[in-house]
């Protein structure tokens, strides 16, 4: 255009004369950050500042420069990723933690809108001014244009891209009031095949990718657990240790953090895994592990020490792949009828040609379970394995056999078994069987399980104190299930006998100790852990003191499986008391006072297996299976009880709030269902459906005092239940008590008693030694205060005296900190936590450290460690079973009884199912210069008792052969401990010579009825000695036959009478082997009769 246009003021060329100098000089010609030199060449100048935006705003789909800025919040996501300023380092707080810090770009300094995400995305123009005066105010951004303007999705590109085009130039002013973001560890997100369930194998690095863009800035820790529960850290770069140092924690300043530096402290087993942060833009990571071996692993990713997404991730590793398709399977155990319930039967595997790979067996039988037949591989040698199997009910059992993870031809085999009457399998429990806790006129009742044990007559005896019999009701309620009960009319010892098919099943009969009735109570239990409960899971109940005194109490737990106890005293009277089951069952709940169970105690807990899909702990995540949720309220009168459909269920409101509540005014509280699906709602209280998945309830407190509410999903506490409810008297005023939901006061402060501490770490029990472990310290409500930690372990551990133990801490941006440590050894540790210098009321936390391995638990079994023995110079083996008994080296030495080695090609094979496979060849120890002592006999040869006198002298009787013959000492260790029955004597036999075993004077004829003999010579043969003689008449029956002790230097004498005419076989074995000739062809003939001989006349 020319200068004219311009005097002339001809408006629309002027306008394309300034786009056109905006579009040359703002986007097309600089360069900006990370920005390839020849990128822009190749694009428009819309495509390239739309590139750079989308590359500064990841977490949002932006195409374009109209429609995706309608609602403000791109505006505040580019505001707070772009605040461009001088290059910042994170350090130790942040993403990259431990592994060096991650450094915010030159372009790169959240902190002026965190919280964009969360604006309300129909207050557009409000969300658009917000970002627009702080890009105006501190990055030099003017406002071009109006915020209405940039919200309108009909507004002129051009506008929006003169306005964007100004913040890649953009620079951060000083004293900006960047405010950081709280970490989300819901956000980040792990993925890749080393989390898959399936498709990972021992010993192949396992990989996956951990993305924490838009979970803020935190720690990412990564702990991978095996199938016998011992848990490795996956590591990155080496990390700091942390001494006891305090933390400064205040609203706005970054705590201070001081940093003593430790030497690293692996253990015994460094973990063969890492985490390297990529540097990205999406802040990931990568990981890497090996799997050692094969089942299901348990991978946990923590992000500011909490789990992210998902996890932790079930993984179950597999085996190194072999041929399945060359595996045959045959023996008893296979057919398909002629095996009894109750009975062991077995089948042999035999892989030679199908390369490496694990055997496995999985026996299902009739009900569809595959945990009630007990299976035991062993190992025969010669690539053969032996499967012996007990089943224990009747019908079709469907036995898959794999290898390497794949099922062998003709796998899955279907073997129908017989009915067996098995008392065995009978179980019987219930309170009325519990050996303390039933009183007199108390209902005694319990089951008895007859499913799987055959048929049989049940019969049920109770005998009273004075041994007279006393009646019980026995009621079959189908399905193999029993139901009894007794009622008990005077105090004293009870016993009840129990058969099946007229056998005593296991553990009868049972006594039971019945008290006289109870007197006043002075406490009270009650809750869901009192009734059921799920594997795996905490189950709670509440005891409550009824009256002023409340005398001891105590705990204990009996049932399937041992259970961990908690028990946390309110000060209030009442105590919060859960406990562990690791297995399913009935499980007997004492609750003693003063050494006597109170009323209705023990108490039976039905304890399920973990359903799939429920996750008590993490209640507002919906699935699709339907279970039931339960609160009760509970003052002095009868609970209030509710029970609310799914997973997806919170309650809140004032109703539950710990103070507030007035007597004989209504207390309110929500019932938020929306995600749980439908179901009904039962509640003895009044109840409002609100039409939109929500419930309002609403509950009369009559007295002033404390009320407890516990809410349950599926017989398990949800988060923050139970809820302890102040009521106070009604001229208190409603207004009296001030404070915020959770009973944090407004204001600033230091309050300790508002530190949590929690994490695996903290347990009293379950913590083994040399594994790495941590727990949270959250003072996110504490106030203004310094956090002290201390770990110490008590004398013995690590020396005769109490030690200090390193520990890393990591502070998140959320005021909590997560706490690393590894225990050096066995026994008791005290942790100490401290804010502002005071102990925080749950410290200090006493924790008990097991020993990382259980030499016990190992066995050892195999013809390497036969009692037969083992020749010289034959290959044979054992195999060694850790499960169950830890992490720990094994160890195996041989000691012979003369000089030298006493075994070759000696090796220890891992197999990776927690079990090893020992070789080794035996050797022959001949002496050089001896002299004899009286002769030891034997049964195949004759060996001079020797003594060493000399070396160098040769041997002056060449023709008589000298061995060392056992007992070699094998020594098994496991983590330096002996094994159960180790050292194992092993008898070691000369080789065996089939050559040098001679059969003289036996005859090729033989007269019926007359006794026979021969000798067999074995001296010099070598071997066990084992002679057997097998001699079999025509007819295929056994003939008797004798074999007798071989004297010193001769030979074995042997005899047999046939019985029958014709011919016969000898067969003669030495050590299981045919001798050079045998079978022997004998044939039988009648002794001459004369009787029978008559003359004819010719």
């Amino acid at each position: 255009m020319s200068g004219k246009a311009i005097v002339d003021g001809n408006l629309k060329l002027i306008l394309g004369l300034i786009w056109t100098l905006i579009l040359h000089y703002s986007i097309s010609m600089p360069m900006w950050e990370e920005e390839e030199d020849d990128e822009g060449r190749h694009q428009t100048p819309k495509q390239r500042l739309l590139g750079w935006i989308q590359n500064k705003v990841p977490q949002l789909p932006i195409t374009n420069f109209n429609r995706d800025w309608r609602d403000g919040k791109a505006l505040g996501a580019l505001v707070d990723n772009c605040a461009p300023g001088e290059e910042r380092d994170r350090g130790h707080g942040g993403a990259g933690g431990t592994n060096g810090g991650e450094k915010w770009g030159r372009n790169c300094a959240p902190g002026l809108c965190p919280d964009w995400e969360k604006w309300d995305p129909n207050k557009p123009v409000q969300n658009a001014r917000e970002a627009m005066q702080q890009a105006d105010d501190w990055l030099g951004v003017p406002q071009v244009i109006a915020p209405e303007e940039i919200v309108d999705p009909n507004v002129d590109e051009h506008s929006v891209m003169t306005y964007l085009s100004q913040f890649p130039k953009a620079k951060l002013r000083p004293g900006a009031p960047l405010r950081p973001r709280p970490p989300q560890p819901g956000r980040a997100r792990a993925y890749g095949p080393g989390i898959e369930p399936q498709g990972n194998v021992v010993l192949r690095p396992a990989q996956f990718t951990v993305e924490t863009l838009e979970a803020g800035m935190g720690e990412v820790l990564v702990y991978v657990e095996d199938p016998e529960g011992h848990t490795e850290e996956v590591q990155g770069a080496p990390a700091p240790l942390w001494g006891i140092s305090p933390v400064s924690l205040s609203p706005h300043p970054v705590p201070q953090l001081c940093v003593t530096p430790f030497p690293r402290f692996w253990g015994l087993f460094p973990p063969q895994a890492k985490v390297v942060p990529n540097n990205d833009k999406k802040r990931t990571y990568s990981v890497t592990y090996v799997p050692k071996v094969g089942g299901l692993h348990k991978v946990t990713v923590l992000f500011a020490g909490q789990n992210i997404d998902g996890s932790p991730f079930g993984v179950n590793v597999g085996m190194a792949l072999g041929d399945a398709s060359k595996v045959t399977a045959r023996g008893p155990g296979l057919e398909p009828v002629g095996n009894v319930a109750n009975k062991a039967t077995y089948f042999d595997i035999y892989t030679a040609g199908a390369g490496p790979g694990d055997v496995g067996v999985v026996i299902t039988d009739p009900q569809g379970r595959r945990d009630t037949v007990e299976v035991m591989l062993e190992d025969k040698g010669d690539n053969v394995f032996r499967c012996t199997y007990r089943p224990v009910l009747e019908g079709p059992h469907t036995i898959c056999v794999t290898y390497a993870g794949t099922q062998i031809p003709r796998s899955p085999f279907t073997v129908n078994v017989a009915e067996a009457c098995t008392p065995s399998a009978v179980r019987a429990t219930g309170r009325g069987l519990q050996p303390r806790g039933v009183r007199v006129q108390d209902v005694a009742d319990f089951k008895v399980l007859t499913r799987g044990a055959g048929s049989g007559d049940l019969r049920v005896t109770l005998r009273g104190p004075g041994g007279t019999e006393e009646p019980v009701t026995v009621r079959d309620v189908g399905d193999g299930v029993y139901e009894c009960e007794y009622v008990p009319r005077v105090p004293g010892t009870y016993q009840v006998s129990i058969t099946w098919g007229g056998y005593a099943i296991p553990r009868s009969p049972f006594e039971v100790q019945v008290s006289p009735q109870p007197g006043a109570q002075k406490v009270r239990a009650w809750g869901p852990g009192l009734e059921g409960g799920v594997v795996g899971r905490p189950a709670d109940f509440v005891v409550e003191a009824v009256g002023t005194e409340v005398g001891t109490l105590g705990f204990s737990i009996e049932g399937p499986s041992q259970a961990r106890i908690e028990c946390d005293d309110k000060g209030d009277g009442s105590c919060d008391v859960r406990y562990w089951p690791t297995e399913p069952g009935l499980y007997a709940v004492h609750v003693v006072c003063d050494d006597e169970d109170i009323r209705d105690s023990p108490f039976m807990a039905d304890i399920r297996p973990a359903p799939p899909n429920s996750w008590p702990d993490k209640v507002m995540r919906p699935t699709a299976t339907h279970r039931s949720c339960c609160a009760l309220v509970v003052p002095c009168c009868a609970p209030l009880h509710l029970t609310v459909p799914h997973l997806g269920v919170k309650a809140f409101g004032p109703g539950l709030e710990p103070t507030g509540c007035i007597v004989d005014r209504p207390a309110e509280f929500t019932i938020d269902a929306r995600g749980a699906g439908k179901g009904p709602l039962k509640l003895y209280a009044q109840v409002k459906d609100n039409g939109d998945g929500t419930f309002h309830c609403v509950y009369v407190p009559t007295k002033a005092m404390k009320h407890t509410v516990i809410v349950a999903w599926g017989g398990v506490n949800t988060p923050n239940s139970p809820f302890r409810v102040g009521v106070i008297g009604g001229l208190w005023g409603a207004g009296v008590a001030v404070g915020v939901p959770g009973g944090v006061s407004v204001g600033e402060g230091s309050h300790p008693s508002r530190v949590k501490v929690h994490g695996p770490g903290v347990e009293k029990t379950g913590l083994k030694a040399n594994e790495p472990t941590y727990f949270t310290v959250d003072c996110s409500e504490a106030g203004q205060g310094d956090v002290s930690i201390g770990i110490k372990c008590a004398p013995g551990v690590v020396g005769p005296l109490e030690a200090d133990i390193d520990f890393d801490i990591i502070k998140n941006d959320n005021d909590t900190f997560t706490v690393k440590y590894t225990a050096p050894g066995a026994g008791l540790y005290t942790i100490m936590v401290l804010f502002a210098n005071q102990e925080i009321p749950s410290s200090p936390f006493r924790i008990k450290v097991d020993p990382s391995h259980d030499a016990s638990k190992v066995k050892a079994e195999g013809p390497g460690l036969s009692r037969t023995g083992v020749e010289v110079g034959t290959p044979t083996h054992f195999r060694v079973q850790t499960r169950g008994a830890g992490k720990a080296p094994l160890d195996v030495r041989f000691v012979g009884t003369g000089p030298g080695p006493a075994v070759a090609d000696f090796e220890v094979i891992d197999n990776h199912d927690y079990s090893y496979t020992v070789k080794y060849t035996p050797l022959q120890q001949p002496y050089g210069c001896m002299s004899s002592g009286p002769p030891l006999e034997s049964p195949s040869t004759t060996l001079c008792l020797v003594t060493w006198r000399c070396v160098g002298v040769p041997w002056q009787h060449p023709e008589v052969e000298l061995f060392l013959q056992g007992p070699l000492s094998v020594v098994v260790t496991y983590g330096g401990d002996p094994i159960p029955k180790s050292p194992f004597p092993v008898t070691v036999a000369p080789p065996l010579q089939l050559g040098k075993v001679k059969v003289q004077g036996l005859n090729s004829k033989a007269e019926v009825g007359q006794v026979q003999e021969f000798q067999v010579e074995a001296q010099g043969a070598g071997g066990q000695g084992q002679l057997e003689v097998k001699v079999t008449g025509p007819s295929r029956r056994p003939v008797p036959c004798t074999v007798g002790p071989a004297p010193p230097g001769g030979p074995h004498p042997v005899t047999f009478t046939a019985t029958e005419e014709g011919p016969h076989r000898v067969e003669v074995t030495y050590d299981g082997h045919p001798v050079p000739g045998s079978p022997f062809p004998v044939e039988a003939l009648l002794p001459p009769d004369p009787s029978k001989v008559s003359m004819a006349h010719v």
